[in-house]
Parts: C-alpha cells; sequence; structure tokens
C-alpha cells in the first residue's frame, strides 16, 4: 500500500514537470521600461528612443519605429549594440506633440511579441520661464497743451522812405529859368545886332 502511494506520487510529479517544462524553455519577452517611459511627458526632446526587455532578442526579427503626431514615420531602429535587451532608435530633432513608440521583439526560441505605448514632447517655455511679452511699438509723445496764451508776433517796423532830394524839381526849375535867361540874352543881343545893323545901314 505504501508503495503504491508513493509510485503514484512520483508519476504525478513527473507529469507536472512535463507539462511545466514546455513553458519554462519558451521565453516570452515582456517590455520592462522605456526612454522615454510609456506614458511620460518630456520638456527636453529625446534624441534616442530605446525599449528594454527581460529577455535576449533577436536582431534579425526584432525592431522599434517611432511615429509622429501627423502619423508618419519619424526613425526605425533594431537591437541595440551595447545590450540585447534593449530595442533603440536614433531620431532626428523633436516638435511638440505625442508620438508612438511600436515595438516587434523575437525572442531565440521563435517567439514573437508585439506592443505599442507613447509619450509626449511638451512645447519649449520661454527661456525666462514666463509668457512673452511683446513691448507695443513705441510712438512719439503728443506734446501737452500750454496753458499760457500763444505771443502774438510784434512786426517790425518798415524802414522808412529815404527822404527825396527836391533837386529833381530844383533842377527842373533852374533848366526852365535857364532857358528863359537864354532867350532874354539872346533876344538881347538880336536886338543889340540889329539896331547896329540899321545904324549902319543908315550911314
Amino acid at each position: 500500500m505504501h508503495a503504491t502511494r508513493v509510485r503514484a506520487l512520483a508519476s504525478l510529479l513527473a507529469l507536472g514537470a512535463l507539462v511545466a517544462l514546455p513553458t519554462a524553455t519558451l521565453g516570452h519577452a515582456t517590455l520592462v521600461s522605456g526612454d522615454p517611459a510609456p506614458g511620460s511627458t518630456v520638456e527636453t526632446a529625446p534624441s534616442r528612443v530605446s525599449a528594454t526587455f527581460d529577455d535576449e532578442l533577436v536582431g534579425a526579427k526584432s525592431s522599434i519605429v517611432l511615429v509622429g503626431p501627423d502619423g508618419q514615420t519619424v526613425g526605425t531602429g533594431n537591437l541595440a549594440p551595447e545590450d540585447s535587451h534593449v530595442l533603440a532608435v536614433i531620431v532626428p530633432p523633436l516638435g511638440p506633440g505625442t508620438y508612438e513608440v511600436r515595438w516587434t521583439a523575437a525572442t531565440a526560441d521563435g517567439h514573437i511579441e508585439r506592443g505599442t505605448y507613447r509619450f509626449t514632447v511638451a512645447a519649449p517655455a520661454s527661456p525666462s520661464g514666463g509668457p512673452i511679452i511683446t513691448a507695443p511699438p513705441t510712438s512719439s509723445p503728443t506734446p501737452a497743451p500750454s496753458s499760457e496764451p500763444a505771443s502774438t508776433p510784434v512786426p517790425s517796423p518798415e524802414p522808412s522812405a529815404a527822404p527825396q532830394s527836391d533837386g529833381g524839381n530844383g533842377g527842373a526849375d533852374d533848366s526852365g529859368l535857364g532857358v528863359i535867361v537864354a532867350a532874354a540874352v539872346a533876344g538881347l543881343v538880336l536886338g543889340v545886332v540889329i539896331g547896329w545893323w540899321r545904324r549902319r545901314q543908315g550911314r
């Protein structure tokens, strides 16, 4: 009876070992972490995106793809050179938005796992950490109206006309007087000549 129980127990243990053996030998690569982390928001855009798994991966069948906010592929990579547990992709400068990481992890036993996760790149902050304030354009100040009445300009005195000499009129009078005197003298001379001539003829 005792031997029968021992054999039965041994059979159960052997059966359990046979059932558990395929499970132990079949590896399932499970995502352990990501950089940036799944679901995280980063202030600085990464230059490399990576995903780490709990099992060694086969590089020929494993890959990692980064998809941008517009649905376009940003970059594609595979096994990282420094670690066979890591998939990595080098990416160009990333703008703000939500990015999706698509990974395919293949193990040596031929088992392949696929999955996705997302992270967000925040918009860059202003250098001062606060909102950027643009100063309004400067305008030339309008002078305030003066309370004092405007001074009335004093007209400058017009220059008086230079006194005109009477030389012009006096010259005209002298000229007329000279003509009269000349005529009188000429008449007198003419009279003298005529008188002399008549006396000469009377002889």
